[in-house]
């Protein structure tokens, strides 16, 4: 019994306290050290060359981010790496790259034949054209520029010119 009175004496010693942010604050818990960003636009990212190291940081001030996300641009609320990249013409992301992969872009595939047709699943999102893509779909033979959605259909050459499923007869 009297084991167990101080193995419960010495759990209860062990606990924090009220006074606890107090000790944390004054630097008698060595432990107590983690990393703050000032996040001057309240997206959650912070500016890495505006750092503390504290226990906690200063509780009237909500601009104090414990994210281990750095902002590239702490002025714009729109622009993190939580952002997703829009036609914009600014890094959205921070990723260092203008309008890479925007969510808002057109789905250009991919077209070697130079039919004005691409195929499904070769595609690239993208805000503006790029060269050797084009914006329809439907082609089903990429290698040749006379098969096509929309293209002549020979009854009986065992060719599906027009990509609808059958050889056209």
């Amino acid at each position: 019994m009297a084991r167990l009175m101080v193995l419960l004496l010495a759990v209860v010693l062990a606990c924090p306290t009220e006074d606890s942010a107090d000790q944390a604050a004054q630097g008698s818990w060595a432990h107590c050290d983690y990393s703050f960003t000032w996040d001057g636009d309240g997206d959650g990212c912070g500016d890495a060359t505006r750092g503390i190291n504290a226990c906690s940081p200063d509780a009237t001030d909500e601009h104090w981010s414990g994210s281990d996300c750095t902002d590239c641009d702490d002025s714009n609320p729109d622009v993190s790496p939580r952002q997703p990249e829009m036609c914009d013409g600014i890094d959205n992301n921070c990723d260092g790259v203008i309008d890479d992969d925007p969510v808002d872009g057109i789905r250009w595939l991919k077209d070697d034949d130079g039919d004005g047709y691409g195929l499904d699943g070769m595609g690239v999102r993208a805000c503006e054209q790029p060269e050797g893509r084009v914006a329809p779909d439907g082609d089903c033979n990429d290698h040749a520029a006379d098969v096509h959605p929309g293209a002549l259909d020979i009854c009986g050459d065992d060719l599906d010119s027009d990509c609808d499923g059958d050889d056209g007869c």
